[in-house]
Order: C-alpha cells, then structure tokens, then sequence
C-alpha cells in the first residue's frame, strides 16, 4: 500500500466520544469501545441502531461480556 493509499484510507475513519456526531452521516462501519458495563453498552448500542443507517455494521469491542 503506498502511503498516499493508507492517508486516503485514514481520511475515512474518525474516532468520537459522542455518538450523535454520526447522525445523518454516510457511516457504513461503527465499533463501540465504550465501559464494559452491560447497562451502558446496551444504551449506547440502542442509540446507535436509532441513528444509523440500517445497513450500517455495529460491532462491539468487550472482552468480558456475552454479546451473543
């Protein structure tokens, strides 16, 4: 990959604390990274689902806890 390639895919990532910076965006990927608190993972996730686009992916990054 040339290093004009990995600025362009760059480009097309950012990072947010607050989800409704994505509202009415074109976002095709999301992954939450948020406190793993069940509680709080389930509220940011619902939130997500509400303001994006309904092809967009949602992962979740937890390592302790049973999204399945």
């Amino acid at each position: 990959m040339s290093e004009e390639d990995a600025k362009a895919g760059k480009s097309n990532i950012t990072f947010t604390r607050d989800i409704y910076t994505m509202q009415g965006k074109d976002v095709d990927f999301v992954v939450e990274a948020i406190v793993e608190n069940a509680n709080v993972k389930r509220s940011v996730l619902a939130s997500a689902d509400k303001i994006l686009k309904k092809s967009a992916i949602l992962a979740s990054n937890t390592s302790s806890i049973s999204i399945t």
